[in-house]
């Protein structure tokens, strides 16, 4: 573990590439812990007493609960770096209804005041995402060089990283995306799964069955979803006002907040290691 640079805490909300983030920091030599205490009841009254010995014993953190602590970590940590990994209000809730519908944790129960499913709660979600990206803005805004609003999922990456952080950008520059393919599939649900090209409305159907083992169709990811988050801008700023999430969809929760988890996949068996 490196002592001498700044600790590096992720605190963009869940489903907003932090499992790349992570990627990223460890392919420059950073120790990192991640999300932890998922389904403990009380998380809330644990989170800031579990988590300040681990980033004391790592370089960085990312994902939940570290988020909801960055004040606190802050005041404990003077001189770090802050990164606010973002994405779309419209985007983040078909990803969260679209990974997270049908199933609860106590973490989400404790960030979203006791609802832990976001199917049917589209816009307490979207206010509580909102408001959280808009209050980091504010507890920084006489601190620019100490935050970093990063858009991996639009294709910021180590260009904007690494001199935020005070380092080189590596040679090979391929930013470390956990799930490009989890991203599409979140395209495909906002789009029906219909359509060809690369537009709104790329992909066709769900893959049904033809004959002896033909597909028709090439979709293979969640079922085709009605609804569309309104949101508009491009900033943490925008997107205050309600929106409406997605129809529902009744499927298992996918285990740890990790945003960038596949479907279906089950839970790591220690939080701080990212699935495989």
């Amino acid at each position: 573990m490196t002592h001498h640079r700044p600790k590096v805490f992720g605190i963009g909300f869940h489903k907003t590439a932090t499992k790349s983030l992570a990627n990223a920091l460890r392919q420059l030599d950073y120790q990192v812990t991640g999300p932890f205490g998922v389904r403990d009841p009380d998380i809330g009254e644990h989170a800031l007493a579990e988590a300040l010995p681990r980033a004391h014993e790592n370089d960085a953190a990312q994902d939940n609960p570290w988020p909801l602590l960055y004040k606190e970590l802050d005041a404990e940590f003077p001189g770090s770096k802050f990164v606010l990994t973002y994405r779309e209000p419209a985007e983040w809730i078909h990803s969260v209804v679209s990974h997270f519908g049908g199933g609860t944790t106590a973490m989400r129960e404790w960030i979203y005041d006791g609802l832990g499913d976001p199917v049917g709660h589209e816009d307490l979600y979207l206010a509580k995402y909102n408001a959280h990206n808009h209050e980091v803005i504010a507890h920084f805004a006489d601190r620019p060089d100490d935050l970093l609003i990063l858009r991996i999922t639009e294709g910021e990456g180590f260009e904007k990283l690494c001199p935020f952080l005070g380092l080189e950008t590596p040679a090979i520059t391929a930013f470390p995306h956990a799930n490009p393919a989890g991203n599409r599939l979140d395209r495909r649900a906002r789009t029906g799964g219909k359509g060809k090209g690369k537009g709104p409305g790329a992909g066709k159907g769900q893959g049904q069955r033809k004959g002896q083992g033909q597909r028709k169709g090439q979709g293979r990811g969640p079922g085709a979803r009605k609804g569309a988050g309104q949101g508009k801008g491009r900033g943490p700023g925008a997107g205050m006002g309600k929106g409406q999430g997605p129809g529902r969809t009744q499927k298992p929760d996918t285990g740890p907040d990790d945003p960038d988890s596949t479907p279906g996949q089950p839970p790591p068996e220690t939080p701080d290691t990212p699935a495989t």
